[in-house]
Order: C-alpha cells, then sequence, then structure tokens
C-alpha cells in the first residue's frame, strides 16, 4: 500500500519525503510468476443481478421457423403471448424481438400479414401449443351463465336502493307532518295568564242595572 510514511529524527516524527514520490516502474511491473488457481465456493463466488435470471433461448431462427412466425401473425395478429404457443421453448419476449427484427429487415412482409386475416385451426393451434383446449360452446355458456348473475345482482342492488330510498322518503314525510302538528297545536292552545296580572272588568250601564260584557286581562 502505498502512503505517507513517518521516521523518527532526534526525537521528533518527521515526515519522510521519498515517501511522496512513487516509481512508476516499480508499481506497474508485471510479475511473471505464474498465477495462482481459486476455486469458487458459495462464499467466494460474486452474485449481481444476473446471476439468478431465467436464460432464454438464443438459437437463430431458421427459414422454416420464420415462415410458421408469419402464419402465426396471420391468426393472432401482435397478440405474441397466443403465438409464442405455437412455438414450444420460447417465449413473448422472444417473439416480440422477433416481430421487431422482422419489422425492420422486411416491413412490406408484415404489413401483409397483419393484412391477411386467417382463420385459426383450433385442433391444429392446439396440437402445435401442446395443450387441450375446452369446447367453445362450454365457454359461451360460462359466460352467459356469468352474465345472468352479474345482471341479477345489478337489478337486486338496484330494489335494495329503491326500497331505502322509500323507507327514507316516509320517514322524513312523517318528521315534516309532525313538526306541523307541533306548530299548528302552539297555535291553537290557550293564552296561559301572566302571574300578577289581574282582569278589569268591562260594563254598561243599560236602564238602572249594570250588565257585564266580558272581562280584559
Amino acid at each position: 500500500m502505498i502512503a505517507p510514511q513517518m521516521r523518527l529524527v532526534n526525537g521528533q516524527l518527521v515526515l519522510d519525503e521519498q515517501s511522496l514520490q512513487i516509481d512508476r516502474r516499480e508499481r506497474d511491473a508485471v510479475d511473471d510468476e505464474p498465477l495462482e488457481q481459486v476455486e469458487e465456493s458459495n462464499l467466494t463466488r460474486r452474485v449481481n443481478n444476473a446471476t439468478w435470471r431465467n436464460k432464454e433461448r438464443t438459437e437463430r431462427w431458421d427459414a422454416e421457423e420464420t415462415n410458421k412466425f408469419y402464419g402465426a401473425l396471420s391468426m393472432f395478429g401482435t397478440d405474441f403471448e397466443m403465438c409464442s404457443k405455437m412455438f414450444p421453448g420460447r417465449t413473448r419476449r422472444q417473439l416480440k424481438n422477433k416481430f421487431t427484427a422482422e419489422e425492420r429487415r422486411n416491413p412490406g412482409r408484415i404489413t401483409q400479414s397483419l393484412k391477411r386475416k386467417v382463420s385459426v385451426n383450433m385442433d391444429e393451434y392446439s396440437f402445435m401449443a401442446q395443450c387441450t383446449f375446452r369446447p367453445v360452446e362450454d365457454v359461451e355458456n360460462e359466460l352467459e351463465k356469468i352474465r345472468q348473475e352479474h345482471e341479477a345482482s345489478l337489478e337486486l342492488s338496484v330494489r335494495q336502493g329503491s326500497e331505502l330510498a322509500k323507507e327514507r322518503n316516509a320517514a322524513a314525510t312523517m318528521a315534516m307532518n309532525g313538526t306541523q302538528d307541533s306548530a299548528q297545536q302552539m297555535v291553537s292552545a290557550p293564552r296561559k295568564q301572566r302571574k300578577g296580572t289581574k282582569r278589569m272588568p268591562i260594563s254598561r250601564q243599560e236602564g238602572e242595572g249594570e250588565v257585564i260584557l266580558g272581562m280584559i286581562a
């Protein structure tokens, strides 16, 4: 390790100026001795983000496989997930990269394949994809059942919401009627006589007698 060195002079530490100079020839000298062979283990092996990455096939596309790729484009378009089922061992990403390369190399054929729609033969596709698909009728019946259940659930939610709105309107109407009745009772109730007040008689003379017509508060 190259670093400044200190030395003791007359009982004092001083900086060794020679340690500040570096001999490039000595530093860059190559040792001619044979290299030591080191065996890596789980403790010495370096691990990075690419160590555990799934390695994909890198085989080139031959002419037959390329023609098959264009046929898949005519059937499924740019749905590379469906196209990849026709190429066991290849992934969706590889087919997308193949499409990008062919688009640069032969754009006319790419456009022609996308415009030419070819009906899918499910038996042939099932054979190439090495998997078995359910009959179309079963899938359609299942979708119809799901649609009916969804519509029934939606109708039930609407009916429950309508009933709840009616209950709220009825409660609001009853509360309003109760408020009006209370106000009417307060208006029609007789006034109470104030404490400390006296009723004064209202009278008039008629002939010799005196007739009381009423009281004033």
